[in-house]
């Protein structure tokens, strides 16, 4: 009864933070969805909306509601033209009418993805519900990023999978091609491993490859793969915010070129041992693997990660929380990836609501007043320290900033690349920061492997202490 109540206050937190730590930054709120609709009205109006123009244009249009709106920067949308397309259906509604209902569909995608992993694996949905919290409402919803839609067809799948509804599964991971260099882990896996998920995923592939033609034609197809994907590349490799391999290896002294493709293999690397790691959990029965692990699993290293999508990976650390509820790996990325440790820093409003939710994580594991309070003292003196040195170093979250020089006509992704490396961060600041996701990611590949390599842990093992303590 005290965690639910535990769980409820950390939802009136969550709510309030959120909107004061919108409030306290300069014009964050729906950045990206901004530049998300801005690009499918280009396409639509069958623009270029990978140029500067007509996307700075339509990013200056003010918005009712004070999101966030253009002073003459541009920030660029990789996505690719179809994930537009998609978007172009919220058009009609304007931007702000648009906000909103993109809002409600991301709350409802997070609410849809705690009800499908508690019905899959047996785990009481508020704990769920207060692992995701934070992952996804201090960063996707500020932000009106994908992620939330993301992690909730890929519970879908998960769910289809446990039932053997392989073809369901595999039309339902088509749609993690939204976020193709997250969800094609996924699509890969499950096509390679299970064989009822190989037609819906061909098919849905070739639909959404013609779709994409009959949209953009075999030139824009072309220069998307050829410039329009690697400006996006070669742009973030100097951002500190980018949780890939490439940026860490840039400041280590690589080329940038070397180290994007240093970038490129470690995806290709995690990709292969996620699948393998999925094989093998897939013969010991754990069917929902290949949707939940590869995804993962590929959030560490690759050329860009952006820091809504290590929410993607908590599907698979809820599948950890049933096979091995007490091992320390699991208890490490539950916490790591648990706090929004960049938007923690930004703003001091996210340090309670962080602390109450690692101290609810920890509760559940341990069962021991000790451990969560040291926990909830770890997290806050982190997420307090860390947000106190941002503001001594006066180093705020970077927006973008207006570059006089950018033509209408230039990349957008390349006047972003100018526009990070003309305002550069403290990097061992920001590299400290992302330290404990790393860390958190790290430990998740690393209990998953034990998991596939022991005996799980049945899955009541979290309510075992209860249980014993009525019997007592």
């Amino acid at each position: 009864m005290r965690q639910r109540v535990a769980v409820a206050v950390l939802g009136v937190l969550v709510v309030i933070s959120l909107v004061r730590y919108t409030r306290a930054l300069p014009d964050p709120a729906f950045l990206d969805f901004r530049a998300f609709y801005c690009g499918a009205q280009a396409l639509v109006q069958h623009g270029d909306p990978y140029r500067v123009e007509p996307l700075r244009t339509c990013e200056r249009t003010p918005s009712r509601l004070r999101l966030w709106t253009s002073r003459g920067q541009v920030v660029p949308v990789p996505l690719p033209p179809l994930t537009l397309a998609l978007f172009g259906l919220l058009l009609p509604l304007g931007f702000d009418g648009a906000s909103l209902v993109w809002l409600v569909l991301l709350v409802a995608s997070l609410v849809f993805a705690v009800i499908a992993l508690a019905r899959t694996y047996g785990v009481a949905a508020w704990r769920i519900a207060t692992l995701f919290a934070l992952p996804l409402a201090a960063v996707s919803f500020a932000l009106g990023q994908l992620a939330p839609i993301v992690v909730a067809v890929i519970a879908a799948a998960a769910w289809a999978l446990q039932r053997r509804r392989d073809a369901l599964a595999g039309g339902a991971l088509v749609l993690t091609l939204v976020e193709p260099h997250v969800g094609a882990a996924a699509c890969v896996a499950a096509f390679a491993l299970v064989r009822g998920t190989r037609l819906p995923l061909a098919t849905g592939v070739c639909v959404a490859a013609a779709a994409s033609w009959w949209l953009f034609g075999t030139n824009g197809l072309r220069a998307y793969v050829t410039h329009v994907l690697p400006d996006a590349a070669r742009a973030n490799v100097a951002d500190p915010f980018n949780y890939g391999l490439a940026p860490l290896l840039r400041e280590a002294g690589l080329s940038e070129r070397a180290a994007l493709g240093a970038g490129d293999v470690s995806y290709a690397v995690m990709l292969v041992a996620g699948s393998v790691l999925a094989l093998r959990l897939l013969r010991r029965g754990e069917r929902t693997a290949p949707a939940i692990i590869p995804p993962a699993l590929v959030l560490i290293g690759g050329p860009y990660i952006h820091i809504s999508q290590m929410a993607i990976a908590l599907p698979a650390l809820v599948w950890l929380m049933t096979r091995a509820p007490r091992a320390p790996t699991t208890a490490v990325a539950s916490v790591a990836l648990g706090v929004p440790w960049l938007e923690a820093a930004a703003s001091s409003f996210l340090v309670v609501p962080a602390t109450l939710a690692a101290g609810i994580v920890s509760r559940v594991r341990s069962q021991r007043d000790a451990t969560t309070l040291a926990t909830m003292t770890v997290v806050a003196v982190l997420t307090f320290g860390l947000s106190a040195i941002v503001q001594l170093r006066g180093a705020p979250p970077h927006h973008p900033q207006a570059l006089p020089a950018m033509a209408p006509g230039e990349s957008a992704e390349q006047a972003w690349g100018d526009e990070v490396r003309a305002h550069p961060l403290d990097v061992a600041l920001f590299t400290a920061i992302k330290l404990p996701t790393w860390i958190g990611l790290l430990a998740l590949a690393a209990g998953v492997w034990q998991a596939g390599s022991t005996d799980a842990e049945p899955r009541g093992a979290l309510e075992q202490p209860r249980l014993q303590a009525r019997d007592a």
